[in-house]
């Protein structure tokens, strides 16, 4: 996701409105003039972009969901609230020693 913004609008323009609004167009981008000077429209660019970042990966998550065949279990794993213990023996063949993972 990518967006055309422009800032410093509380300054004189040095780009006329309709060429950065043509620009995005150009590009499939929406267009934003923001100040942060003022604070214009900085929340809203921002909100805008986490929602679309939100959607995004609710988009990803449903698509890997669809995708997944019932019958495979690559992929998959439990999780448990205690995590395995692994035993080492020495030489002997005792347990000497416990590890975690």
């Amino acid at each position: 996701m990518k967006f055309l913004v422009g800032n410093k609008v509380d300054l004189p323009r040095a780009v006329l409105y309709e060429d950065a609004a043509n620009l995005g167009l150009k590009y499939d981008l929406p267009y934003y003039e923001t100040s942060a000077k003022t604070g214009y429209k900085v929340e809203e660019v921002f909100t805008t972009l986490a929602i679309e970042i939100y959607n995004k990966i609710l988009k990803n998550l449903k698509d890997s969901i669809l995708s997944l065949d019932p019958s495979s279990k690559v992929g998959r794993t439990t999780l448990t609230k205690f995590p395995a213990i692994k035993k080492e023996e020495d030489s002997n063949g005792k347990n000497k020693t416990e590890k975690c993972c």
